[in-house]
Protein backbone atom coordinates (compact mmCIF):
# COMPACT_ATOMS: atom_id res chain seq x y z
CA UNK A 1 0.00 0.00 0.00
CA UNK A 2 1.40 3.34 -1.00
CA UNK A 3 1.68 6.12 1.56
CA UNK A 4 -0.75 8.27 -0.45
CA UNK A 5 -3.42 5.52 -0.46
CA UNK A 6 -2.83 4.82 3.22
CA UNK A 7 -3.29 8.51 4.04
CA UNK A 8 -6.52 8.71 2.01
CA UNK A 9 -7.93 5.63 3.73
CA UNK A 10 -7.03 7.03 7.15
CA UNK A 11 -8.70 10.36 6.42
CA UNK A 12 -11.78 8.67 4.94
CA UNK A 13 -12.08 6.38 7.97
CA UNK A 14 -11.75 9.33 10.35
CA UNK A 15 -14.40 11.34 8.50
CA UNK A 16 -16.76 8.36 8.45
CA UNK A 17 -16.21 7.85 12.19
CA UNK A 18 -17.05 11.48 12.91
CA UNK A 19 -20.22 11.26 10.81
CA UNK A 20 -21.35 8.07 12.58
CA UNK A 21 -20.57 9.53 16.02
CA UNK A 22 -22.46 12.74 15.24
CA UNK A 23 -25.43 10.72 13.94
CA UNK A 24 -25.65 8.77 17.20
CA UNK A 25 -25.34 12.00 19.18
CA UNK A 26 -28.09 13.71 17.16
CA UNK A 27 -30.53 10.83 17.50
CA UNK A 28 -29.94 10.57 21.26
CA UNK A 29 -30.35 14.33 21.85
CA UNK A 30 -33.54 14.74 19.78
CA UNK A 31 -35.97 12.23 21.29
CA UNK A 32 -39.08 14.04 20.06
CA UNK A 33 -38.02 13.43 16.47
CA UNK A 34 -36.60 9.92 16.75
CA UNK A 35 -38.86 7.98 19.10
CA UNK A 36 -41.03 4.91 18.80
CA UNK A 37 -43.98 6.92 17.49
CA UNK A 38 -41.81 8.13 14.59
CA UNK A 39 -41.88 4.57 13.26
CA UNK A 40 -45.05 3.31 14.94
CA UNK A 41 -47.37 5.82 13.30
CA UNK A 42 -46.31 5.26 9.72
CA UNK A 43 -49.63 3.50 9.14
CA UNK A 44 -51.48 6.63 10.32
CA UNK A 45 -49.71 8.73 7.72
CA UNK A 46 -50.68 6.25 5.01
CA UNK A 47 -54.28 6.01 6.25
CA UNK A 48 -54.65 9.77 6.56
CA UNK A 49 -53.31 10.29 3.06
CA UNK A 50 -55.64 7.66 1.62
CA UNK A 51 -58.55 9.23 3.48
CA UNK A 52 -57.80 12.68 2.07
CA UNK A 53 -57.39 11.25 -1.44
CA UNK A 54 -60.73 9.44 -1.06
CA UNK A 55 -62.40 12.66 0.05
CA UNK A 56 -60.95 14.47 -2.97
CA UNK A 57 -62.13 11.70 -5.28
CA UNK A 58 -65.67 11.91 -3.91
CA UNK A 59 -65.75 15.73 -4.14
CA UNK A 60 -64.54 16.38 -7.67
CA UNK A 61 -60.82 16.50 -6.89
CA UNK A 62 -61.15 19.12 -4.14
CA UNK A 63 -59.58 18.52 -0.74
CA UNK A 64 -61.47 19.54 2.42
CA UNK A 65 -61.61 23.28 2.94
CA UNK A 66 -63.27 25.39 5.60
CA UNK A 67 -63.21 29.14 6.14
CA UNK A 68 -62.36 28.60 9.84
CA UNK A 69 -59.16 26.78 8.98
CA UNK A 70 -57.48 23.41 8.84
CA UNK A 71 -59.03 21.92 11.97
CA UNK A 72 -62.59 22.53 10.84
CA UNK A 73 -61.73 21.24 7.36
CA UNK A 74 -60.59 17.94 8.89
CA UNK A 75 -63.97 17.60 10.58
CA UNK A 76 -65.48 17.31 7.12
CA UNK A 77 -63.55 14.06 6.59
CA UNK A 78 -65.27 11.49 8.77
CA UNK A 79 -64.88 7.89 7.72
CA UNK A 80 -62.83 6.45 10.57
CA UNK A 81 -59.35 7.89 10.03
CA UNK A 82 -59.91 10.91 12.26
CA UNK A 83 -57.19 9.74 14.63
CA UNK A 84 -54.68 9.71 11.79
CA UNK A 85 -55.55 13.27 10.81
CA UNK A 86 -56.23 14.92 14.16
CA UNK A 87 -54.52 12.75 16.77
CA UNK A 88 -57.73 11.73 18.55
CA UNK A 89 -60.82 9.75 17.63
CA UNK A 90 -63.70 12.19 17.16
CA UNK A 91 -67.39 11.58 17.62
CA UNK A 92 -69.43 12.80 14.66
CA UNK A 93 -72.95 13.26 15.90
CA UNK A 94 -75.13 14.40 13.07
CA UNK A 95 -72.34 14.95 10.53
Amino acid sequence: MTPKLKRRLSISTAILGVIVAYSFYYVRTHPLVFNESFFGHAHCIKGGGLDLMGYAHEHGGRFPFHTNGYGDALLLVHNGWDAALTGARLQHAGI
